[in-house]
């Protein structure tokens, strides 16, 4: 175990196995009082058996929260959460293919939903799903074409909703 204290107040501890980084846990000001000089309360990273990042937890200063998991160091996936209410949205998830957003996915307090899928780094689609009832439309579908422009499409029913979409 290494302990370091910061110029800042940001405490760092190490944990190690046989010479092995295993973890690393980083706490924003713990001996003092307010938000600290991050916004973030505290980060806890583990690692793999390789010493690359496999996971890193990060909640922050307005109860918010965000853990990311890597594969080989790279990420792969990033769920955020927002348990005490602080923004219009519960759930944010994205995932990565090859270091490359391919879909995020928005969870709103409301009850909508909104999709976007991702080729080569260029948002392709995104879909809005009218989970409140408080649109003219069940699922709104925008689809973004190489050439550029955008097409909308809307449907009303569950039955109107292409398998693709579903």
């Amino acid at each position: 175990l290494k302990i370091t204290t910061l110029d800042n107040g940001i405490v760092r501890q190490e944990f190690y196995a046989e010479g092995a980084r295993l973890r690393m846990v980083q706490t924003d000001n713990p001996n003092a009082e307010g938000d600290g000089a991050k916004n973030w309360s505290s980060i806890d990273i583990t690692y793999d058996a390789n010493g690359k990042i496999a996971e890193r937890l990060t909640d922050y200063d307005n109860g918010t929260s965000k853990l990311e998991t890597f594969e080989a160091g790279e990420r792969v996936s990033t769920v955020q959460l927002d348990e005490s209410d602080a923004k219009n949205w519960e759930t944010i998830t994205t995932r990565y293919e090859g270091g490359q957003r391919v879909e995020r996915k928005v969870e709103l307090d409301n009850g909508d939903v909104n999709l976007s899928l991702y080729e080569d780094g260029a948002r392709t689609t995104f879909l809005q799903l009218d989970g409140n009832e408080s649109n003219g439309w069940l699922l709104k579908v925008t689809e973004y074409p190489a050439g550029g422009g955008r097409e909308v499409t809307t449907y009303d029913t569950v039955e109107e909703i292409p398998a693709e979409f579903l």
